[in-house]
């Protein structure tokens, strides 16, 4: 593998963000994968966005360094360009893995646009498949935060929401969850 896709999916794997998105247009609930690096360096978000595409933004004066604040610049890759990019990467991920894996599994169920229309139709099922897709997508992020401080046995969970399922708990409940849903 090219080191330049390692050094991005180490560079992901820590200041990178996944998410499935929810929006309303003309009345109509869509899904979306966007894909972020942020970085305070624009150069190194210049080189992924040549290997990967995308686009850069400032974000504005949100890193502080020392006493003073710099300039902060996020790359966002949408839909299948972030799907492409988390295909390179997701051998070499290791905190951000299953997340990815769900990404691109949330991507290979999209529908293709049809020729000369920005919009294809959406059922119910597309509906109810992606939002069983950002609720599971929510869930991995709150568990990512949680398995720092791992439940130990005989004491009792007092953080917000539910304690860290193990691995075949997991996949377990996303099985309940997509009974009956086709992909």
């Amino acid at each position: 593998m090219d080191f330049q896709h390692a050094y991005f999916a180490g560079f992901f794997d820590g200041e990178g963000c996944v998410r499935i998105t929810r929006y309303k247009s003309k009345g109509i609930l869509y899904h979306r994968l966007t894909l972020s690096l942020y970085n305070c360096n624009k150069e190194v978000l210049e080189a992924a966005r040549s290997l990967y595409g995308g686009w850069i933004h400032e974000r504005g004066r949100l890193a502080r360094v020392g006493k003073s604040w710099r300039v902060h610049f996020e790359l966002t890759l949408l839909s299948g360009k972030a799907a492409n990019a988390l295909r390179i990467w997701v051998p070499l991920l290791i905190v951000k893995r299953e997340e990815a894996e769900l990404a691109i599994k949330f991507q290979n169920a999209r529908k293709p646009h049809t020729a000369g229309s920005r919009w294809t139709h959406r059922t119910e099922e597309d509906v109810i498949r992606d939002e069983i897709s950002l609720e599971e997508m929510k869930r991995l992020k709150h568990q990512a935060l949680v398995l720092q401080e791992p439940l130990q046995p005989g004491k009792s969970w007092n953080k917000p929401g539910p304690p860290p399922l193990a691995r075949n708990e997991k996949l377990s409940s996303v099985r309940q969850l997509e009974s009956g849903i086709s992909y």
